[in-house]
C-alpha cells in the first residue's frame, strides 16, 4: 500500500502559526477551532467534522513533523491515503487528515466535513469555538 500526501479538495482557510486549535469532541462529531493565516485575514475559522472515527492530538512541534510516522506539513491541513487508519471504516468512506499546529498535530478519520464560520474579528480559537457551542444549544 502506498502512502501518499495530498491537500484536501475542500477550499480551507491556511492554517495561522501561531495559536493552536480549540476542540470539541462529543465521541461521534468534532468541532475543531484554528487561527487563520494572516494573508487569509487572520482571524478564526470553524470546521465541524461528522462520523469521528478517530481522532488524536499528539504534542508535536512543526521541526519534529519529519520524524513523525505519517505524513503531515507544517501549518497545513494534510488528506493522508493509503494507511491502515481508515481500513476499518473503508465501507463508510473514512477519511484520514493531519492539521499541523505550531506545538500539536491533529490526527483525525472522519466521514465529512464542513466550513462552519470564519471570523476575522476573533483572534482566539477557544473563543471561537466557545461561540459556535453556544449557539449550538
Amino acid at each position: 500500500m502506498t502512502v501518499t500526501a495530498t491537500v484536501p479538495a475542500e477550499k480551507l482557510p491556511t492554517l495561522g502559526t501561531v495559536e493552536n486549535p480549540a476542540i470539541f469532541y462529543d465521541g461521534a462529531n468534532a468541532l475543531l477551532a484554528y487561527q487563520v493565516a494572516p494573508v487569509e485575514g487572520g482571524g478564526t475559522a470553524v470546521l465541524a467534522f461528522e462520523d469521528v472515527f478517530d481522532l488524536r492530538i499528539l504534542p508535536l512541534t512543526v521541526e519534529s513533523l519529519g520524524s513523525h510516522n505519517v505524513p503531515a506539513r507544517p501549518y497545513a491541513i494534510t488528506e493522508v491515503s493509503g494507511t491502515t487508519r481508515t481500513e476499518k471504516w473503508q465501507a463508510l468512506a473514512a477519511r484520514f487528515w493531519t492539521l499541523s499546529f505550531n506545538d500539536e498535530l491533529v490526527e483525525i478519520v472522519f466521514r465529512k466535513v464542513s466550513p462552519l464560520e470564519q471570523k476575522r474579528d476573533e483572534p482566539s480559537p477557544s473563543r471561537a469555538l466557545a461561540k459556535v457551542i453556544a449557539s449550538r444549544v
